[in-house]
């Protein structure tokens, strides 16, 4: 059987702590009403409330202050080292509702999204998430065209294949190819969906 250790939340010293096992608590303390009269707060676990995106909060309150502060990164900023400084949370079991302190690490925006897809079984919302040019169905081909002459150079499968091999920057390329106006050029070049 695991024991519970509880750490006070930084910033809410003497007011909140939170456990290994994931749990918020309010500390016992004395409180003045506005009109004078004083009395004390029993501890009490807190209830967390689940947001739509699967994970929990509690909203934590400070003199007139409110603040809503998630499970997980309240049990990962006490109980976890985080040297390197890492953004995100991670589960490793995949459950949102589960803050212990075993079922978490930090981790980086892209470590966090491989995971799901690795250990987790993610699908992929979009089956051209990740697929570029003609592997993309989305992609729409793109001509390379001499401004001065108006003569075809290269057929590309797309505006970011068109970037990756000409070094023009794809916002313009796109750019230039949305425009109804044959007239405008990126990299020196005009540009036009196929």
């Amino acid at each position: 059987m695991i024991t519970e250790v509880w750490k006070d939340v930084t910033d809410y010293e003497g007011y909140y702590q939170v456990s290994n096992l994931g749990r918020v608590k309010s500390l016992e303390r004395e409180l003045i009403k506005k009109n004078g009269i004083r009395y004390t707060l029993k501890e009490r676990i807190l209830r967390p409330a689940p947001m739509t995106s699967g994970y929990s909060f509690v909203t934590l309150y400070k003199e007139t202050n409110s603040k809503m502060l998630s499970m997980h990164r309240l049990a990962a900023a006490a109980f976890i080292p985080n040297p390197e400084n890492k953004p995100q949370v991670n589960h490793l079991n995949g459950n949102r509702k589960d803050n212990r302190v075993e079922n978490l690490e930090w981790c980086t925006v892209s470590e966090n999204l491989k995971y799901s897809f690795k250990y987790l079984g993610r699908k992929s919302e979009s089956p051209s998430l990740g697929k570029f040019g003609k592997d993309n169905h989305l992609s729409k081909k793109v001509q390379q065209i001499d401004r001065f002459t108006d003569t075809h150079i290269s057929d590309f499968n797309g505006v970011a294949e068109a970037s990756r091999l000409t070094g023009i920057e794809k916002s313009n390329i796109a750019a230039v190819c949305r425009s109804n106006k044959f007239t405008r050029t990126a990299g020196g070049f005009k540009w036009k969906f196929v």
